[in-house]
């Protein structure tokens, strides 16, 4: 068998194992990024550069949006009914929201809105305790190397604010604290099984009382904090 015989038969092999099927706009691309509905019944996904929603008791996904910009994370607001997601449609990555209805157990999604203007990339986070505000990290100002800061911005719109003067990335809280769990650190994401300096670890921020505390100390990376709600 040739070389790229057996690399046909191997993707047929991997398409075969993925848990849902795509409707028949599109067929192609990594499934990534996925999200789940508060009422944990939906799994919104980014796939072919844009997002899809799929029962998360199986069946054919269906396309949420159709642009030709790449959606990639996305997370439901507290409440279910609007999803927010980065996108590059309008030229660097920001946020925006899509609101969204049930249909017979499907997702149906409406009015989009944005909600970050900036020329630098926004990296969706979390939510605020509360559910009101959409937390994020961007290189906005460049103070130390490939280091970015965390910010907030209104579900509905409105000024971003710092969440605090520290370094870091990928902030999440839940419901029970105002205290924000992120990473930091940073090293070269093809450097496979890394270990030095650049470590990243997680950390803990409390906003009462202004305090830091270093959650884990693996000799290795330790990645993308959720923090249940």
């Amino acid at each position: 068998m040739s070389l790229f015989s057996r690399l046909g038969s191997l993707l047929l092999v991997c398409g075969a194992c993925v848990p849902c099927a795509f409707g028949q706009e599109s067929n192609e691309g990594l499934i990534q990024y996925p999200s789940i509905s508060p009422d944990a019944k939906q799994i919104v996904f980014s796939a072919a550069g844009d997002l899809w929603a799929v029962p998360s008791e199986g069946g054919v996904a269906q396309r949420l949006t159709v642009h030709p910009g790449t959606e990639s994370q996305s997370r439901f607001a507290h409440d279910g009914n609007s999803l927010v997601f980065e996108s590059n449609r309008d030229g660097a990555q920001n946020l925006y929201t899509l609101q969204l209805s049930s249909d017979g157990g499907q997702l149906v999604p409406g009015g989009l809105s944005r909600l970050t203007t900036s020329d630098r990339a926004q990296m969706l986070g979390g939510f605020s305790s509360d559910g009101k505000r959409v937390l994020f990290s961007a290189y906005i100002f460049r103070g130390i190397y490939r280091h970015p800061r965390m910010y907030s911005v209104p579900l509905d719109g409105g000024p971003m604010e710092r969440v605090t003067d520290a370094y870091g990335r990928g902030p999440a809280t839940n419901a029970e604290t105002d205290d924000v769990v992120f990473v930091r650190g940073y090293y070269y994401p093809h450097r496979v099984a890394y270990r030095g300096p650049g470590n990243i670890d997680l950390w803990r921020y409390s906003p009462s009382n202004e305090s830091f505390t270093q959650l884990t100390a693996f000799d290795g990376n330790d990645f993308e904090p959720s923090v249940l709600p």
